[in-house]
């Protein structure tokens, strides 16, 4: 097997590091075990590919190396029985570097505790409902929030969920007004609570940090000067938030010293991978209001996981009869309720309605058209049918000159 694997490695089809660590997992089961060097090879594999765990029943019997390599997995039922015998992978309440689940699916150990972490606290937060003045949080709602055309105002849906739970998702793309919105539920929040609330705001990049902030002043210039005025600008990286400490590789902030807040803003959210996020929640007081703002059609974190997707994967069961009851009572509309709402589903709200483009417009089709997939309508965009597309062609040999003068 380790023979395969080197071939593998060099072939580019496994990192090395996957290879060394599968080797050293093995000589902690005594060495001489093919189908634990193989299966603890592809899980490091998953992990550099951004997945999370290795589903063993798509891989089990099937080529894995090819079509360089003619060598295919062990039938699932003989290779979960030794791995499980091997006592470096076990179920999910062993202490193992591998953790096999009721699933088949294969994590290392840390990727398994820090997913289990994040779902338990997120759940927990999604039920819990919170106790609030709901005929002061309908007057400022009103105030923050002018009457629109559309039926359903989203964004001042999303701002009454903020209201009533401990965890908010607002979801949308460029121009969807997810920082307009997290103004004004910091405004309406700092409002009923008479401006003492702690408030943390971050993102996981410098970058984006930065751009929250710009975001947050400019939408205060829109609210009331007395409501403006409590609310933050002062944004930070999540890693400065939590303290990181390069030298030990740890947070300062964790459960035994978690962060002083009452409230806390993620932004750019997409970005954010699983061990992150397990630190942040880790770090969070129990009590303390979670929203987090995000596109979830942008591109995953660096790191393994898809976390915001999956998270706004929930939005699409619709939200449950008591949650829409809550929301027509603070904002006097709501949409029709789920059949089968659930609580987690109750704490995501799609922001749709564009404000930097027109729906019609020829970027809003094209937008679609992408985040669709649908490759064969893509010619048919791009062939003037809107005068806000023009699609230009170079030869590949003036590719870089071209692409330089149209950039510049």
């Amino acid at each position: 097997m380790r023979n395969r694997l080197e071939q593998a490695v060099g072939l580019g089809r496994l990192r090395r590091i996957d290879l060394h660590a599968a080797l050293f997992l093995e000589k902690l089961a005594g060495g001489n075990d093919p189908e634990l060097l193989l299966a603890a090879a592809l899980a490091g594999r998953a992990v550099g590919e951004g997945h999370i765990c290795l589903p063993l029943d798509q891989v089990a019997g099937q080529p894995v190396f090819a079509p360089e390599i003619d060598f295919k997995a062990p039938p699932l039922s003989s290779w979960r029985k030794k791995l499980l015998a091997s006592g470096v992978a076990g179920r999910p309440e062993a202490r193992t570097p591998l953790v096999l689940d009721a699933g088949d699916r294969l994590y290392l150990a840390r990727y398994f505790r820090c997913e289990t972490a994040i779902s338990v606290d997120l759940l927990r937060r999604s039920r819990s409902l919170v106790v609030v003045d709901e005929e002061r949080a309908g007057r400022l709602l009103a105030l923050l929030f002018a009457k629109t055309e559309e039926e359903i105002d989203w964004q001042q849906q999303a701002a009454a969920m903020a209201v009533l739970k401990q965890f908010v998702v607002i979801a949308g793309g460029p121009g969807t007004g997810k920082t307009h919105t997290v103004a004004r539920i910091l405004a309406l929040l700092q409002g009923l609570a008479g401006g003492s609330l702690r408030v943390g705001l971050a993102a996981p990049t410098g970058k984006a940090a930065a751009r929250l902030c710009e975001s947050l002043r400019r939408a205060r210039t829109s609210l009331p000067p007395d409501l403006a005025a409590m609310v933050p600008d002062e944004t930070q990286t999540l890693h400065r938030l939590l303290g990181f400490m390069p030298r030990v590789s740890r947070f300062r902030h964790d459960r035994n010293n978690p962060l002083h807040l009452d409230l806390l803003v993620l932004d750019e959210a997409s970005m954010i991978d699983v061990p992150l996020m397990a630190a942040v929640l880790e770090a969070l007081p129990d009590e303390a209001v979670l929203i987090m703002l995000g596109d979830r059609d942008q591109l995953t974190s660096v790191e393994a996981g898809s976390l915001f997707g999956d998270i706004c994967g929930a939005a699409g069961s619709g939200w449950s009869p008591a949650l829409c009851g809550k929301l027509r009572r603070l904002t006097g509309g709501a949409p029709e309720p789920a059949v089968h709402g659930d609580p987690f589903g109750d704490s995501v709200v799609m922001l749709r309605a564009s404000y930097r483009f027109a729906a019609e417009s020829g970027i809003g089709a094209l937008a679609r058209v992408v985040r669709n997939g649908a490759t064969d309508r893509l010619m048919e965009m791009l062939t003037g049918r809107y005068d806000d597309l023009t699609l230009c062609q170079a030869a590949e040999s003036d590719l870089q000159e071209w692409l330089a003068g149209r950039i510049t």
